[in-house]
């Protein structure tokens, strides 16, 4: 049976209050993982600190720029066969990578996502932000043209040549997977479930929207086609960037 190597990679910045149980979630997978590899923006709020403290069981590095510049990398500096990416606020089930990975058995698979739902302990606004996403992952079907970083694992070896656009800090991961569709299948796994942390005040929640809308024009620009919505998102969600 094929049992690739896989790295699990997260870009932080200043996640303190969420990095630890995150990476403690993956340790805890059922598949053998070769390797955790995390890249910090420079964080000032002791995320460093945590980071260090796993010592060689996380292979940490610092750099600056935006999620782009720490995703690819992630990538350059993998050594295995695939590249799963989760965030610095997500808690993985034990069975994510397993099911993320069971995708690849199929031919011609390039890549693979899998289920977002909400932490059990969220606020009433978490799980308002919580009840939207998950409405469409409940509507994907088996393969789609993207998934959110979130929640992905890729080829190593066609992301080292397809790497993410660094001038986009937001909707890289639309651009990336874009391009990846047109190289093989992009695979929907809802048995690899995940539970973000979402937006716990209204002013966090805006922040995160109005930096999805600053870097969505750049996005549609490169695929007009998409501004329309898909199999993923909706027509209404070209309002995103007025």
């Amino acid at each position: 049976m094929w049992q690739p190597k896989v790295s699990v990679g997260i870009t932080v910045k200043n996640s303190a209050g969420t990095i630890f149980e995150c990476i403690e979630s993956i340790m805890k997978s059922s598949y053998p993982i070769h390797e955790i590899i995390v890249v910090d923006a420079f964080s000032t709020d002791g995320t460093w600190e945590i980071l260090k403290s796993f010592g060689k069981r996380v292979h940490v590095f610092q750099k600056k720029g935006n999620v782009s510049v720490g995703r690819n990398e992630i990538i350059k500096k993998s050594k295995s066969e695939l590249i799963a990416f989760t965030d610095a606020d997500c808690i993985v089930n034990r069975f994510w990578l397993e099911s993320l990975v069971a995708a690849f058995s199929e031919k011609n698979v390039v890549a693979s996502g899998g289920f977002c739902g909400t932490s059990e302990n969220s606020n009433y606004l978490q799980k308002l932000i919580g009840r939207e996403l998950e409405d469409r992952f409940n509507h994907f079907p088996k393969y789609v043209s993207r998934f959110p970083f979130m929640n992905a694992c890729v080829s190593a070896k066609l992301a080292k040549r397809n790497l993410i656009d660094e001038r986009l800090g937001a909707a890289e991961d639309a651009d990336f997977f874009f391009r990846f569709s047109k190289k093989g299948k992009v695979v929907y796994v809802p048995a690899a479930k995940i539970s973000p942390n979402h937006r716990a005040e209204l002013a966090d929640f805006f922040r995160q929207q109005f930096t999805y809308g600053k870097y969505a024009p750049l996005m549609y620009s490169k695929y007009i086609s998409m501004a329309g919505g898909d199999k993923i998102s909706k027509t209404t969600m070209i309002a995103q960037p007025p």
